[in-house]
């Protein structure tokens, strides 16, 4: 007996043909729905604890794994009917030879920064902190920096990476208490206003979470700034050498590069950005022509103004936190 397989009909394939190409067909749609989905949150959210977070960070490097798309509010407020860049300065460890040489500049081209202040910067052994007693070597610093008008948020006690066993609330804390020990040091009881320290903190390496960002919100830092452009100065680049072909290097010149590329870019099109940079002066940006005295010369041609942080800042994202910032002038 033979036996006969029938042979499947091609009218009874076609539908699960077109059953297996729909499925393929909407899965890639549901893919790019999810990848070209602003899933940015709001500018501020208030917890279930009651503590307040708004996010201030503007660049798709440094937004939160997860987000996509640009962040649907205004961050920055024109000032002047200018543009206008923030130039701050994280502040760790640092040579005071190097650190003056900042502010130096800044003071002699009366300019206004804003320095994110970390442990080591303010603590002897930041790994203890108030325990590790207050920095003696900085003091001449900080009180060079609050005379000139400059102002100051939070980077972190001991500048960690993020992680579940990292307690924000404490980091920030601890350092807000060495910074006011520090600023009483320096002068008196009485301290300027500019000396507090603003609601702003920025997290190190730039790495933060929801958990984070409410505790730091706890401590008093409900604001979380970035960054918009990194000279690459805090990297531990190799210094450029003569030769054009060092890719992989950084000095003066390159640094104010990265940030005129990033204006013209844009045509100077835009309300307020955020440069990050470092007081230790490592690849000597104010030694040069070519270095932050080209970027102010720049800037100025172009008509964006260099301003510190709170002046340009939306305040009407945070009223209630306006309060704890000292008034700053445009």
């Amino acid at each position: 007996m033979q036996l006969r397989f029938a042979k499947p009909r091609a009218s009874a394939a076609i539908p699960a043909a077109v059953v297996a190409i729909c499925l393929i067909v909407l899965g890639a749609l549901a893919v790019r729905a999810r990848l070209a989905a602003p899933e940015h949150p709001p500018a501020w959210r208030r917890s279930s604890d009651g503590s307040r977070t708004v996010y201030v960070d503007f660049h798709p490097r440094h937004t939160r794994e997860g987000w996509h798309g640009e962040p649907p509010v205004a961050f920055f407020k024109p000032v002047d009917r200018k543009p206008s860049i923030a130039l701050t300065f994280d502040c760790g460890w640092v040579e005071e030879a190097n650190g003056m040489k900042i502010l130096d500049f800044l003071k002699a081209r009366s300019l206004r920064a804003t320095f994110f202040i970390s442990g080591p910067f303010v603590f002897h052994d930041y790994r203890k902190g108030a325990a590790g007693g207050l920095n003696q070597a900085n003091l001449r610093m900080i009180r060079r920096m609050i005379e000139d008008g400059h102002e100051f948020g939070s980077h972190s006690q001991t500048h960690p990476h993020n992680s579940v066993w990292i307690d924000w609330e404490r980091e920030n804390d601890e350092l807000r208490r060495a910074w006011e020990a520090a600023t009483r040091e320096a002068f008196g009881e009485t301290p300027p206003g500019n000396a507090r320290m603003l609601p702003f903190w920025r997290a190190p390496f730039g790495e933060y979470d929801d958990r984070s960002l409410r505790m730091a919100s706890r401590a008093g830092f409900p604001l979380h700034v970035g960054w918009t452009v990194d000279v690459h100065d805090g990297l531990g680049l190799p210094r450029c050498g003569d030769a054009a072909s060092h890719v992989r290097c950084i000095d003066a010149k390159r640094m104010t590069d990265r940030v005129v590329d990033h204006v013209d870019s844009t045509g100077a099109r835009f309300e307020g950005l955020v440069v990050l940079a470092h007081l230790q002066n490592a690849y000597d940006w104010t030694g040069t022509p070519d270095g932050l005295a080209r970027l102010v010369d720049v800037l100025s041609e172009r008509g964006v103004a260099l301003r510190p942080l709170s002046a340009i800042f939306n305040w009407d994202l945070a009223p209630d936190v306006r309060r704890l910032s000292p008034a700053s002038a445009p």
